[in-house]
């Protein structure tokens, strides 16, 4: 199974066989110093990216509650994950250029603050959208799930604990920008039978994974599978900018 989405060579059949949905998390060239480089995607290959699926024929639409059995109508869906504000600024104009709706799955109490769950591990800071900032997202067309209160491993944690930052993180949203919040993201892809059964009982439609492959009608909705995307790049290309200290496209 390919487990990430970097061009449609070799993604153009499997992409027809079920919904794919596609998930960013940063879109802003690759800081130097990053320690996790796949969460990094430029404004221009996001571009190029969203510009390629539409030539091949395939069509951008909201994160469905069910899927067909195949993906007749070459449907994409795009998702971004944590709530940085570098997706306001260098996606939504691109969304917005495409007409392609997405899905920014927010880390509900860290609202203006900064993705403290990598940073612990050396990764470089990155800001999230404050509320005006999620709001004037929302004023595009485009959509919000919730992604948690504090970004936990989901597993690790008590069972009320989990059904806080679940269930707590949904209500917070929904009273903060008043709009219907029915989808879940399971911070870092993690869950458990339990787990998922506490995202159904908070009332949520559908939730998202890092399990790689495309969705048919077979799909359990709180099981929904996501291609992480991320750009190839040549070796020489890259150690050359580490070299010279500038960031990566």
């Amino acid at each position: 199974m390919i487990k990430n989405y970097t061009s449609l060579h070799g993604m153009r059949e499997l992409f027809q066989t079920g919904v794919p949905v596609l998930t960013y998390h940063q879109i802003r060239s690759c800081p130097w110093k990053a320690r996790i480089r796949g969460l990094y995607v430029s404004p221009r290959v996001l571009n190029r990216q969203i510009a390629e699926l539409k030539a091949a024929g395939f069509s951008f639409v909201d994160l469905p509650a069910s899927f067909a059995s195949r993906n007749e109508q070459k449907n994409v869906v795009l998702t971004f994950d944590d709530g940085y504000s570098n997706v306001l600024a260098n996606a939504a104009p691109i969304l917005q250029r495409h007409q392609a709706p997405a899905m920014l799955y927010v880390v509900a109490g860290m609202l203006g603050k900064t993705n403290v769950w990598d940073t612990v591990h050396g990764e470089v800071v990155g800001s999230l959208m404050t509320k005006e900032q999620v709001r004037e997202w929302l004023d595009q067309g485009l959509k919000i799930g919730s992604h948690t209160m504090t970004h936990p491993h989901l597993p690790a944690i008590s069972r009320r604990q989990a059904m806080q930052e679940i269930d707590g993180s949904r209500k917070m949203l929904e009273d903060a920008f008043q709009v219907p919040v029915l989808s879940f993201c399971y911070p870092y892809g993690e869950y458990t039978p339990q787990i998922v059964e506490l995202v159904r009982q908070a009332g949520y439609q559908t939730a998202v994974t890092l399990d790689p492959g495309v969705n048919d009608n077979g799909q359990d909705p709180f099981l929904i599978k996501r291609f992480g995307v991320r750009r190839p790049m040549n070796p020489l290309k890259r150690l050359s900018r580490l070299i010279r200290g500038k960031e990566i496209d």
